[in-house]
C-alpha cells in the first residue's frame, strides 16, 4: 500500500475535524446557547420510549390504611428472574388495570386494592396521580 502525502493527511485531518465539529455543534447549539432552529441536530435521549412514561404503585387496604404493595414479589419476580419489558412496563390505564387483576388474583378476590398511576413527557414533567376503585371488586376504572 503506498504512503500518504503530507497533503492527504492535512485533508483527512480537516475532513475529520469537521465531522466532529458538524456531529456536536448541533446539540451544543439548542442545549447550551439555547438556540431554536428545527434545521440544527438535537439530541434527544429516549426520543420513542419516554413519550409517555408512567408512574404506577399498587396499594392494599390494610386495617383503615393504603399500604404499597410489590407487585415483583407478589407475582414472584426477584432480580435474578427478572419478566420483560411488556410485564415490566404500564403505559396505560388498561395495563395498570390487568396488573392489578394479576395482583388480586394472587392476593385473593376478597381483598381490596388499587391503583395510584401518573404519566408525563420527560421534558414535561409528571402529571397529576390518578387513583382508580378497588380493582379486586370488579370495577376497576
Amino acid at each position: 500500500m503506498s504512503e500518504m502525502t503530507p497533503a492527504t493527511r492535512i485533508v483527512r485531518l480537516v475532513l475529520f475535524v469537521g465531522l466532529v465539529a458538524w456531529m456536536n455543534f448541533g446539540p451544543f447549539y439548542r442545549q447550551v446557547l439555547d438556540g431554536d432552529n428545527q434545521h440544527m441536530r438535537e439530541f434527544r435521549m429516549y426520543g420513542t420510549r419516554a413519550r409517555r412514561t408512567c408512574q404506577v404503585h399498587f396499594e392494599q387496604k390494610q386495617k383503615d390504611a393504603w399500604k404499597p404493595v410489590s407487585r415483583w414479589e407478589i407475582e414472584g419476580y426477584s432480580f435474578q428472574k427478572f419478566p420483560g419489558r411488556a410485564r415490566r412496563m404500564l403505559d396505560k390505564p388498561k395495563d395498570a388495570l390487568a396488573a392489578g387483576r394479576r395482583l388480586c388474583g394472587a392476593l385473593g378476590e376478597d381483598s381490596e386494592l388499587r391503583y395510584r398511576m401518573r404519566c408525563g413527557h420527560v421534558r414535561d414533567g409528571w402529571g397529576e396521580w390518578d387513583v382508580s376503585e378497588d380493582l379486586c371488586a370488579g370495577g376497576g376504572r
